[in-house]
């Protein structure tokens, strides 16, 4: 039966001819590398096939497990191909002790990555204690009266930096004080009287506050003041070593108070982040220590890898001694005793 040849149209033709030009073959370096070894021979002398495909997909460097082969190659120099196939495999037994020790690299760093999440996740629903507070309950019972958070202690930082910050460019107003009455709340601690009351003092523009501190001892600075003048004329006295006024004092004791919350907010903040968000160096030491499930199975992997390894080594140190001392390649027949490979 004479066969039925199918004519190809000019139009087929050149839409045959055109994908052709677009099979280009692998571009990217891993896809030569995969076509590379689909048609590499295989026969007793030539290197066995390497796990590319594996390799690839692991982000592993085949030319380096290749360098690895040809160093334990030319240290055993095996003489047959039996001798090779036993080089070849304690080269892949070594490539996967790599990999488990690799495996567990990433098992620690999966476990710190998953500790720092913990903690920003701790920190976070403190965050959210404080946020649960509205401003106006918030500045009801006074910032420092809120539930200890993370979010009070920067707060409560900035707000007295910024108290600070205007006491030393002497801006005292009026709405400073409150601001601050409401941050130290209803019931102030005893610095926290002292501030408000030195702050007001200082803020009040007809300066009621320091004359009523000044009017008690008025009458003693009238008797001193011409035992002063006298003194003064004399030149005896240095005009630094006057007592401060009263509006000094307050300015200079309300620095003092600042400065002394300042440090007390930090150190509270401080202790508090000790009590409760572990430190990075605790963190860091969880996650190396071994702990259930992956961890132990990849241990008694890596045991069992050494076992094979050390057997294969054995076992092609006494398949060399066999053949240079006769008992190999045409020898006496010769079986291999209980420990001998030993």
């Amino acid at each position: 039966m004479p066969l039925c040849r199918k004519t190809v149209t000019p139009r087929a033709l050149a839409a045959r001819q055109t994908n052709a030009r677009k099979s280009t073959g692998p571009r990217s370096a891993a896809g030569k590398q995969r076509s590379a070894s689909n048609g590499r021979p295989f026969s007793a002398g030539a290197s066995a096939p390497m796990p590319v495909r594996s390799m690839l997909a692991l982000e592993e460097d085949p030319g380096e497990y290749q360098h690895r082969l040809d160093e334990l190659l030319a240290a055993h120099r095996p003489a047959n191909p039996a001798q090779r196939m036993l080089v070849e495999d304690i080269a892949l037994l070594r490539w996967r002790k790599l990999r488990n020790q690799r495996a567990q690299e990433g098992l620690t760093v999966k476990s710190l990555e998953r500790l720092e999440r913990d903690r920003l996740q701790q920190e976070a629903d403190m965050e959210k204690q404080c946020s649960d507070f509205s401003q106006k309950k918030a500045f009801e019972m006074g910032m420092f009266n809120i539930p200890d958070s993370p979010a009070k202690f920067k707060e409560l930082a900035r707000l007295v930096e910024m108290f600070l910050d205007a006491v030393q460019r002497r801006e005292f107003t009026e709405e400073g004080y409150r601001l601050m009455a409401s941050v130290y709340g209803p019931e102030p601690s005893t610095r926290g009287l002292r501030i408000l009351t030195a702050y007001h003092a200082l803020a009040d523009p007809r300066g009621e506050g320091l004359a009523e501190e000044a009017g008690t001892n008025e009458e003693e600075r009238a008797s001193a003041a011409p035992e002063a003048d006298a003194a003064g004329s004399e030149g005896d006295p240095p005009a630094e070593n006057a007592e401060p006024t009263f509006a000094e004092q307050y300015y200079h004791d309300l620095q003092l108070d600042l400065l002394e919350e300042r440090r007390d907010i930090n150190e509270k903040y401080l202790t508090y982040l000790q009590n409760h968000v572990p430190s990075i160096a605790s963190v860091r030491s969880d996650a190396i220590t071994p702990t259930a499930g992956e961890w132990p199975m990849l241990i008694r992997q890596e045991q069992s890898l050494d076992r094979e390894i050390e057997r294969k080594t054995k076992l092609l140190l006494y398949m060399q001694w066999a053949q240079r001392s006769g008992r190999g390649n045409g020898g006496p027949a010769y079986t291999l005793k209980k420990g001998e490979a030993d």
